[in-house]
């Protein structure tokens, strides 16, 4: 997501990370709009749940 640095789920704190980024959007009617693509060809977008921006 845009302007979210979030670790994998293999370095420190990934597994965290997975799931606090999950529970922003959990039971929530989502949205992604597509910003760009990084060098290992990743969307990079903003994310909305239920109309906000996330």
């Amino acid at each position: 997501m845009y302007k979210i640095d979030c670790p994998d789920g293999r370095k420190p704190f990934g597994k965290e990370a997975k799931k606090y980024t999950a529970s922003l959007v959990a039971r929530k009617s989502t949205q992604v709009t597509k910003l760009d693509s990084d060098k290992y060809c990743r969307m990079i977008g903003v994310a909305t749940a239920n109309g906000k921006r996330q």
